[in-house]
């Protein structure tokens, strides 16, 4: 099954499965304040694994402010982010965007689900 977005209410997601192309997976972008209602004042990042058995991949969790011409990788006090994780972001900056992906090479068994939900 080819790598899919899902883009619902209150989340945006991707299915990770195939290893990605040279852009890499991305989900589509959310800004705390633009398509998150007012009311909802919570980000939150997660990865989750959607096989039985162990998955392969690094995810990567990007920001982009306004201005900006590229996506700027988050730091995760140096750490790679794995499956199980589960980040609230703090960041509620109205002009910040936020995606979530899977790299070019970072990719190489099972299938994973990551993305944003609030």
């Amino acid at each position: 099954m080819p790598n899919s977005r899902q883009s619902l209410n209150f989340a945006e997601y991707i299915t990770v499965d195939t290893a990605p192309g040279t852009d890499g997976y991305w989900t589509n972008s959310v800004s705390i304040r633009g398509k998150i209602p007012d009311t909802i004042k919570d980000l939150f990042f997660s990865v989750r694994e959607e096989s039985t058995g162990t998955s392969v991949a690094i995810p990567t969790l990007q920001f982009k402010c306004s201005g900006d011409t590229y996506w700027t990788d988050y730091y995760n006090d140096g750490t790679d982010f794995v499956i199980g994780d589960r980040k609230r972001i703090d960041d509620n900056g109205g002009n910040v965007l936020w995606r979530a992906g899977i790299k070019s090479g970072n990719f190489t068994s099972g299938k994973v689900r990551l993305g944003f939900d609030w």
